[in-house]
């Protein structure tokens, strides 16, 4: 399959629906090839690349580019070489989603210079009442996850970090989610959340959080 994205004037673009209204395509392309007798085994042989250019729509317009090339790995599908460009901020690495009974999804990503303001929502907001259970408990429930992020000049808004790193591991027996800050003076902040989903019962958590001349 080879497919093209041309917007039909400057001004204009296609909203990507897998992202939200906000994100705009206008150019891009997706050469794919791929076969199987059933979705899995097609979904692993598919090989390929894809480019896209657009804009995101916040308080300003921000230029996007999205690149990656997929890989044809046994048992796997696999976006390589996975580059993001988000107006003066990039992220790069690769994301595969393998397993047959239960999928697992791996991801590793490496940014730099990103600054979220753009991304974030505006107003206040009411605080709810009580004590949220972490998202990532029941997020993708049928997958086990392995995620790892480093970034390095994160800003947003009130935050302003040198870097910034995270792991979440999580399978159908809990999770583990572990966070570093490094400001851009000294503060510091490193944090573990280790959660327990024992069967049907409530989920059991245990939080380590060290600060270290943090302005909060």
């Amino acid at each position: 399959v080879d497919l093209a994205l041309q917007a039909r004037d400057a001004t204009a673009g296609r909203a990507l629906q897998f992202a939200g209204a906000n994100w705009l395509g206008r150019t891009g392309h997706a050469r794919v090839t791929g076969r199987g007798r059933t979705s899995t085994e097609l979904l692993n042989s598919i090989s390929g690349d894809i480019a896209l250019e657009g804009l995101y729509r916040g308080s300003v317009d921000i230029p996007v580019s999205i690149s990656a090339q997929l890989d044809n790995r046994p048992e796997e599908f696999a976006l390589e070489n996975l580059t993001v460009d988000l107006g003066q901020g990039k992220l790069t690495g690769s994301a595969r989603l393998s397993g047959t009974t239960r999928r697992a999804l791996t991801v590793d990503v490496k940014g730099s210079s990103l600054d979220l303001a753009v991304l974030l929502p505006t107003g206040d907001t009411e605080p709810q009442a009580g004590i949220a259970v972490p998202k990532f408990l029941g997020e993708l429930p049928d997958m086990d996850l392995n995620l790892s992020i480093d970034l390095e000049q994160l800003q947003a808004p009130g935050l302003n970090l040198r870097q910034a790193k995270g792991t979440l591991q999580r399978n159908a027996e809990g999770g583990k989610l572990v966070a570093s800050a490094r400001g851009v003076d000294l503060g510091s902040l490193d944090i573990t959340l280790n959660a327990a989903t024992p069967g049907d019962a409530a989920a059991q958590l245990q939080l380590s959080a060290n600060f270290t001349q943090l302005d909060i």
